[in-house]
């Protein structure tokens, strides 16, 4: 069901800027060999508008539904994301539906709703 990962992350700790820099990279290095290998689908960097929020940017990871879980429950992964968050604020890495999924989510919600009386 879940084929996409959000990893999102919020400003750098202060003085570690150089440092959130490189992880960064890291990362960037990671996907693209996840992708080369064909593990994953795509990865998207994303840098959002600095605002009120605790969200300063994300990869939105795509992929297959058993390649997803396999990453997600990973060692490269779990190291990656403890090195994220000695470097940056407000870190996560979330499953997310993206795709056909949405409309077999959906599906599944409308389904369900009725059932309580939605409308």
């Amino acid at each position: 069901m879940y084929n996409a990962l959000f990893i999102g992350w919020g400003t750098p700790v202060s003085g570690r800027e150089l440092s959130a820099s490189k992880v960064f990279n890291e990362w960037v290095e990671m996907l693209g060999g996840l992708q080369s290998k064909g593990t994953i689908k795509s990865f998207t960097p994303v840098f959002a508008q600095p605002h009120d929020s605790t969200l300063g940017g994300f990869f939105l990871v795509q992929g297959d539904t058993a390649k997803i879980e396999q990453i997600a429950q990973g060692d490269e992964l779990r190291k990656a994301t403890v090195r994220a968050q000695l470097i940056v604020s407000n870190f996560r890495v979330v499953k997310a539906i993206t795709g056909d999924e949405i409309g077999k989510q959906m599906q599944l919600f409308t389904q369900n709703a009725s059932e309580f009386g939605a409308k």
